[in-house]
């Protein structure tokens, strides 16, 4: 499987972090935007992980994406918003034409959990 990561490529800095957590989210979808509040809260509770976070928002609209994080009080360090030129082949690539997901991925891009929770993160830490 290619890499997922911000960017839509491998990732080519050395990184202390062994695993990213991707979590793709919008506004109008309040299953991932709950999601996006849970896994900011997770992370901010961290002092030190073996996992980066990063929030990917599909949402078509700059406004929105700003006013929601704002809203939700989540760390805007960890948030990223996809322009809507970029959106479907976001959605595309990362196989979120069925809904959207959290990805796990390893430090080679690979998959290794789809929608983990956060108790299960700790196999990972």
């Amino acid at each position: 499987m290619k890499s997922l990561d911000a960017e839509g490529r491998a990732s080519t800095t050395e990184s202390a972090q062994r695993y990213r957590l991707i979590h793709f989210w919008a506004a109008y979808d309040a299953t991932s935007r709950a999601a996006n509040v849970v896994w900011d809260h997770y992370f901010a509770g961290k002092a030190q992980t073996a996992i980066d976070y990063q929030a990917i928002s599909l949402d078509t609209d700059d406004a929105v994406w700003s006013q929601t994080i704002s809203l939700d009080q989540v760390d805007q360090e960890d948030q990223r918003y996809i322009a809507p030129t970029e959106r479907s082949r976001y959605m595309a690539r990362a196989g979120l034409l069925d809904g959207l997901h959290t990805y796990l991925v390893d430090d080679h891009g690979v998959v290794v959990a789809v929608d983990p929770t956060p108790s299960e993160l700790a196999n990972y830490h």
